[in-house]
């Protein structure tokens, strides 16, 4: 029986609610009018603390020309801790005590040993805030822990790793689980100097995804616990400073500045066993052992890749009696790899891979690692918007202009164990794009009550730009080719044959020795 993904009763400390309406992108953060999603990350790297909300407000249609891209948006407004001093706390707690089981005989009888079941369950958070000086300085500071750990049905760590890892045994004393945890830190300030708003807010998540992706399948293809990777996010950290500043009532003038950094390591578990175990794909039963060989990016690898996302904004808006203007723009830059961090020439055990056959050798792959890549991107953005109002109608009107651009920066990448140094070259404007986006819509008072209305919105919108979101020169080449093999080409008796190593020239795509073919 093959292991699958599943959920025990909904029990996930890293679960966060991500929806889209009709196809638009998925839903992002905006925490106080700053979009927080930063390119190549996955549900559950960066976990929101929920006892530091003070408001959540979702938009579903009409995004105006000040919001980046369409679809439904996630408004969060922060705590700033007032002039009470309170607190909060929330706690979640199971153990395999409080779960039912529905293992019957009959499942037993076809070989299932375990159901779906969970190991260990905490989520724990408390909240702190008030006044540093009454009616001018607040402070609010927030902490969560939280961890799931999930068995994982007809799957079990290999007897035989830490002798001959080439093969695999299963250790039905030792089924596999999951063991993630998530972490929050925050601290946020806020001023008030006369009509001046300051506020200053840093979340520090020390998180990792442990192992990453045992309880899916990667091509349809199931992995053992020891052929999996731990990514670990630390340091993940996401400061925020923003002003707001009413002149009068009609003025209003607000800007920010948001700095994110996310160092994503990508290691081997202990029970892997060091750099010695090469992985092994077995086609009779379709399973993954001994280590990690998936692809050379960050979801099938021991790689480093660090992420830096800086974004700042200022707008300016004026309310009268008939119209709410609002004009601002936006920079955003971002900076993903470095390649400099990335010279282990075991980034894959050994610089390949095997495929089995009901155990016998038939295929090995050969990795160009180490391997990296750097680029960065940056937007630039100017809009300007009015909501008019004349009698029963309301007019939104608006235009976006977005200015992006990604550059590929020159790297020199490690020899590793079979290729040598490399020097791949510096591309600017991959691509460089100008987009002049309008933002329409309206809405009619039919009974002129406001409680019955007919609404209408059209808009242009383009993704938000990802640093690592389009092919590039470093991916388009072949990251690895294959040889297949005769493990028993020098016949019964000689030391070579059923060894598991292939006896052969590699970097030679014709056939030698027990390399019988590219």
């Amino acid at each position: 029986m093959a292991p699958t993904a599943y959920s025990v009763g909904g029990v996930d400390d890293t679960a966060q609610l991500r929806f889209r309406v009709h196809g638009a992108p998925e839903a992002d953060a905006i925490v106080d009018g700053t979009n927080q999603a930063i390119g190549s990350l996955v549900s559950g790297v960066f976990i929101y603390n929920q006892l530091t909300f003070q408001e959540v407000v979702v938009e579903t249609g009409g995004i105006g020309a000040d919001r980046s891209v369409g679809g439904a948006a996630v408004n969060i407004v922060q705590r700033d801790g007032g002039n009470m001093f309170s607190g909060g706390m929330t706690y979640s707690f199971t153990s395999p005590d409080l779960i039912a089981s529905n293992l019957s005989p009959e499942l037993e009888a076809r070989g299932l040993r375990q159901s779906a079941s969970l190991k260990k369950h905490y989520d724990l958070a408390g909240a702190f805030g008030g006044p540093i000086m009454r009616d001018r300085l607040w402070f609010f500071a927030s902490t969560r822990r939280g961890t799931t750990h999930l068995y994982q049905q007809g799957n079990y760590y290999n007897k035989l790793q830490a002798t001959t890892p080439w093969l695999y045994e299963p250790d039905l004393s030792r089924p596999a689980f999951t063991s993630p945890f998530s972490r929050d830190y925050t601290l946020r300030l806020t001023l008030q100097a006369g009509r001046h708003r300051f506020s200053s807010s840093t979340s520090s998540q020390p998180n990792c995804n442990c192992p990453f992706g045992l309880l899916t399948t990667t091509g349809a293809v199931a992995t053992a616990p020891e052929a999996t990777g731990e990514h670990r996010y630390k340091p993940q950290i996401i400061s925020s400073n923003r002003w707001t500043y009413p002149m009068n009532d009609r003025f209003l003038f607000e800007g920010g500045v948001t700095t994110q950094t996310q160092v994503q390591t990508n290691t081997r578990r202990p029970e892997t066993g060091g750099v010695t175990p090469v992985q092994v794909l077995e086609q009779s039963t379709n399973f993954r052992y001994g280590s990690r060989a998936i692809n050379v990016g960050n979801t099938g690898s021991y790689i480093y890749i660090p992420r830096t996302q800086h974004q700042g904004n200022f707008a300016v808006s004026r309310v009268t009696t008939a119209h709410q203007f609002k004009a601002g723009f936006e920079y955003r830059w971002v900076k993903t790899g470095d390649a400099s961090k990335n010279t282990d020439p075991n980034q894959i055990n050994q610089g390949m891979d095997y495929t089995f056959n009901n155990g016998v050798p038939i295929q090995v792959r050969i990795w160009a690692v180490p391997f990296a890549w750097e680029d960065h991107a940056a937007e630039k953005v100017f809009f300007v918007q009015d909501q008019w109002t004349m009698d029963r109608l309301t007019l939104n009107l608006g235009v976006r202009y977005n200015d992006v651009f990604q550059e590929l920066d020159e790297v020199t990448l490690a020899a590793g164990p079979f290729v040598p140094e490399r020097t791949l070259p510096r591309i600017k404007n991959f691509p460089h794009w100008r987009n002049l986006n309008p933002r329409m819509g309206g809405a009619y008072d039919l009974s002129g009550t406001g409680k019955t209305a007919v609404k209408v919105a059209l808009g242009r919108y383009v993704p938000a730009i990802r640093a690592t979101g389009l092919p590039q020169p470093q991916h388009s080449q072949s990251p690895s080719t294959n040889r297949a093999w005769n493990d028993s080409f020098f016949g019964p008796g000689d030391p070579r044959s059923g060894n598991y190593k292939p006896d052969c020239n590699l970097l030679n795509p014709e056939p030698n020795g027990e390399c019988v073919g590219a």
